[in-house]
Formats: structure tokens, C-alpha cells, sequence
């Protein structure tokens, strides 16, 4: 069947000049699709195939064991190659489509609708013509008239229908970051570029540069992510992703929360995956390969995917401002592997600067951070209390969609009397500091109306002694925890009702974000609108 490829092939290059991008971007010639025909017949002759019967009992009663036959198809496909087995009739895996399915193909190509006026719904290309996927494209995307509206090639660029009574494709520089479809509005510029755009979780993105990038949430909160330690990470619970404050928080509200909380966690380590702080690392062997991994060395922020299982996106950018792709793991606590996502030149660089893409994009929604329990002075760290100010400082000054920030925990009355202290002089500074954005929930889980709402949550609660003394002492009830600093089940659900409440309180979640975009969209064309 090389022939046929070579056909095909000819037929839907790329370029005028194959293999020439400066001879211009190629448009299928009826002509030459014609020609596949062609190339098919002369093949089926030198095959010795002679006849297309109508039914595999005519091509089996015609043949001999061995011998392949053709029987006549329909519709989008022209005929189905078989092969007489024993007088059984066994398909061969292929089919021919018919000149009718080819030219459509070439429509859908080539007779693309415009963007300009029109709204356009995508979907994907189901129950197309039988010769889909198209030969050089890895991914097409049709409006609601199965016309080409943007696609991806296998060389990875991005294509965007441009001009449809020019029969034109333009190459698109802006990559969306999500599929079409969690989109709830997208408009494009005078140029048809991406300009402007708002997700289904509630998040505004802008071009920028050759990139989207997230710029906030119109002051709805309509997702959210949870940035921390174990405290946030949920340890020691035995259903930890259904029981945790984040899940309960999320399902009281009715939106996702991105659970980013990593055991054991400095807050200087969560700052820097984040976005806070854009840490640095040595490049083994002085280059990021074209491909593969490469190792990183000698980071500004040691260890900071120490306990961290979320996959995410990072960029590393060099010394002259190029920034590359890719994935960013843990490979000791002194190393980090980078794995760059699309293979490109080979890029020489000393040092890079590590940017988490994807805490950048986190930090677009509402964001809860609670950071400090591993800087606490029994824990060795000692970390003072203007350090831990300049890590609240720097996470909260990234977040572009809000944030709450919650502080700390404490053990009950094992605390030690130096972490004590710590904890009340943070507390103070973040109500100073951060006034409203500043949820308290250590000082409410040591209250006495957090043992009276324990009875609404758990019915037939009832306080011991230790609650009592506890809270009479400023701590956190034992009936709360575990042994230690971590909370139980119980004190997860106080917790979520209790942030829950202050929000409400504070912020009621309400409006629509298709809404606020269109009052602020400008001049911009909608090509999307859910």
C-alpha cells in the first residue's frame, strides 16, 4: 500500500514545496486527491483483484483459498478488503473511502469557518470520515458545523481557523492551557489572537507574551487551592482525601479545592512551590538537554518537594530570559530531576531560576495557607518570627485571586512553652497584618463554643475534662487531635464549619463569572461562550 500513502501524502502536505515551510502553507488540490483514485485502481489491477463484489458469498464463491477480494461499502467508505480463508471470508483491516469522504476532508480542511462574529461551539471530530486522523495532525477540533475551528499539529504548533472565505489556517502562539471545553468565554484580539478568557473554575486569563497566564477570579470565590503542611496535607486520617477540612470546606461551599499540603514542610519550602520565592539550582553538566532529564543541583530552596506527591508544571528559565518546560521531581533530598516537556534545542545554562507553573496558576483562584508548625523552636528550625513574616509576606503578595491565611495548630497542653510563645506572637502578627483575611481557627478550636458546635457536629458529644481544662488554657481540646499536633476527624469537620461560616461571613459566594468577564472584556471578539 506505499503507493497509496506516497499518494496521500503528496496530496495533504504540509507546504507548496514539501518539506520547504518558506513556499507557504499547502492547500489540498482537488486534483491531486482525484489522483488517489487513481493510485488505488492501478493497484488493485496489479493486485490481480479484478472485480468489487457485493457480498463477501460472491467474493468467496469468485476465489480461491488465498486470494483477496474486494466487496463493494457505502457511505464514507468505498470498499473493504477481504481474504478467502478455507471459503471463510476474513477482513483484512482495510477499508478505501470513498471520493465523496476525500473531498469532505478537504472541505473540512480547507473551506474553514472564520472566528470573526461568531460563536463558536467545539466538539470533537466523532464519527468522522473513516480516514481520520489526518495525516500531519495530531489533534482537530470542528465547530458546530464539523468545519475545521483549531487543531494541533504532530510538529506540536497550534493552529486556529483564520479567514474562512480565504480558505486560510493561521498558526496560533497561544497555547490554551486546558481543553476547550473548560472554558466558560474566550476572545480574541483585532489579530485573532488569544486576548482574553475565563475558565469554568471561575479563574481570568490573559495573552501575554506568546503565553495565557492566570491574572485572578474577579473577586469570586469560585475555586480554591490550600497551600501547607501536614495540617493542611491531612495526615493521619484514615480517609484522609474524604475527611480532610479542605474536601468538607469544598463540599460546604460547592467549589474544587486543590489540596497542595506536604508533611513536614518549612514554610520557606512552601512559599517556593508556590511562587512565592523563585528559587535557583546548579544544571548538571552545564546544559538542558534537547530532550530527557537533567539533574539539578545546589538549590536556593533545598528539598522543597520533600513530601510532595502532586504532579505540577514548572519552567526553568536561564540567564538570557528563555524559559523551558517540563516536569520537576524529586530525586534526593539534595537534587531535583527536570524532564522538559517538548523536545527542543539543547540550551547551555550554568544555573536556572525554578518557576512553579502550577502554583502560579493556583494562586489565581482563592487561596488557604496555613504555615509554621515546622518552624517552631522545638522542632530545631527556630525560624524568628520576622523570617516567618517575610514568608506570609511573600506567598500572600503572589496570590492574585485572594487568600485566607489560618496560621497554625497547637498540641494541647503538651505544647512546649517556647513553641507557645511563637504561636501567640504569629497569631498577633497575622491579625495585625492581614486583619480580615486572617481566620483564626487555632483560637476557635480552643474555645468554648468550638466544644459547644462539637455537639451539633457529633451528636452525643460531650467534653472530658481535659477538653475543659484545655480550652480553659487556651489549647486545643484533646478530643480534637491525635496525640500530637494533627487533628482528627472531629477537629477536621470543626475546622471546615468554622472557615466555612467565616467566609460566608466575610465573602458570600455569589455571581457568575461569565458575567463579571463580559462587563470587563473590552473590545474583544467572543469566539467561545458557554
Amino acid at each position: 500500500m506505499g503507493a497509496v500513502v506516497t499518494a496521500f501524502n503528496t496530496a495533504f502536505r504540509d507546504y507548496v514545496a514539501a518539506g520547504i515551510p518558506a513556499s507557504g502553507e499547502n492547500d489540498p488540490a482537488k486534483s491531486e486527491i482525484r489522483a488517489i483514485g487513481e493510485t488505488i485502481e492501478q493497484l488493485l489491477v496489479t493486485s490481480g483483484i479484478q472485480s468489487i463484489y457485493e457480498t463477501t458469498s460472491a467474493g468467496i464463491a469468485a476465489t480461491t483459498n488465498g486470494q483477496l477480494f474486494i466487496v463493494a461499502g457505502s457511505g464514507d467508505v468505498f470498499a473493504y478488503l477481504y481474504k478467502n480463508v478455507a471459503g471463510v471470508a476474513v477482513y483484512q483491516g482495510v477499508s478505501l473511502p470513498s471520493s465523496a469522504s476525500v473531498e469532505a476532508l478537504q472541505d473540512a480542511l480547507v473551506e474553514i469557518q472564520g472566528v470573526v462574529g461568531d460563536v463558536a461551539v467545539l466538539k470533537e471530530a466523532a464519527g468522522y470520515p473513516s480516514i481520520y486522523p489526518v495525516p500531519g495532525w495530531e489533534k482537530i477540533e470542528l465547530d458546530a458545523d464539523g468545519r475545521f475551528s483549531s487543531g494541533r499539529k504532530t510538529d506540536n504548533t497550534e493552529w486556529a481557523a483564520k479567514n474562512h472565505a480565504e480558505a486560510q489556517l493561521e498558526e496560533r502562539p497561544w497555547r490554551f492551557p486546558f481543553p476547550i471545553a473548560d472554558w466558560v468565554s474566550v476572545t480574541v484580539d483585532p489579530n485573532n489572537k488569544f486576548e482574553a478568557g475565563v475558565d469554568r473554575w471561575g479563574i481570568y486569563w490573559v495573552g501575554y507574551r506568546g503565553e495565557i497566564v492566570p491574572v485572578g477570579n474577579g473577586g469570586l470565590i469560585l475555586s480554591a487551592c490550600a497551600y501547607g503542611d501536614s495540617t493542611t496535607y491531612g495526615d493521619e486520617l484514615t480517609a484522609r482525601n474524604a475527611e480532610r477540612w479542605t474536601t468538607l470546606l469544598g463540599a460546604d461551599l460547592g467549589i474544587p479545592i486543590w489540596n497542595r499540603g506536604a508533611n513536614g514542610q518549612s514554610a520557606a519550602k512552601i512559599v517556593a512551590r508556590a511562587g512565592g520565592y523563585i528559587s535557583t539550582a546548579s544544571v548538571t553538566g552545564g546544559s538542558i538537554p534537547a530532550s530527557g532529564p537533567v539533574t539539578l543541583t545546589d538549590s536556593s530552596v533545598p528539598d522543597m518537594l520533600s513530601s510532595y506527591t502532586y504532579d505540577g508544571l514548572w519552567d526553568v528559565m536561564t540567564d538570557d530570559g528563555t524559559r523551558i518546560r517540563g516536569t520537576l521531581t524529586r530525586a534526593s533530598g539534595t537534587a531535583y530531576t527536570f524532564t522538559r516537556l517538548n523536545a527542543g534545542s539543547a540550551k547551555a545554562a550554568a544555573i536556572v531560576d525554578l518557576i512553579p507553573i502550577t502554583g502560579r496558576n493556583d494562586l489565581a483562584a482563592h487561596a488557604f495557607i496555613g504555615m509554621g508548625i515546622n518552624d517552631e523552636p522545638a522542632t530545631g528550625a527556630n525560624t524568628s518570627l520576622d523570617d516567618m513574616k517575610a514568608h506570609y509576606r511573600a506567598i500572600t503578595s503572589a496570590c492574585k485571586g485572594g487568600f485566607t491565611v489560618w496560621g497554625v495548630l497547637d498540641r494541647g497542653a503538651g505544647e512546649p512553652t517556647a513553641n507557645m510563645a511563637f504561636i501567640l506572637a504569629l497569631e498577633t502578627w497575622l491579625r495585625q497584618e492581614y486583619g480580615s483575611a486572617y481566620c483564626p481557627v487555632r483560637p476557635y478550636l480552643a474555645s468554648a463554643r468550638a466544644l459547644a458546635d462539637a455537639a451539633l457536629v457529633a451528636p452525643g458529644f460531650t467534653p472530658t475534662t481535659d477538653d475543659t481544662d484545655a480550652v480553659a488554657a487556651g489549647r486545643t481540646p484533646p478530643s480534637f487531635r491525635f496525640g500530637g499536633v494533627h487533628l482528627n476527624e472531629l477537629g477536621h469537620q470543626l475546622q471546615a464549619r468554622f472557615m466555612s461560616r467565616f467566609l460566608r461571613a466575610r465573602s458570600p459566594n455569589t455571581g457568575s463569572p461569565q458575567a463579571s468577564f463580559l462587563l470587563m472584556e473590552g473590545s474583544g471578539r467572543i469566539i467561545l461562550e458557554n
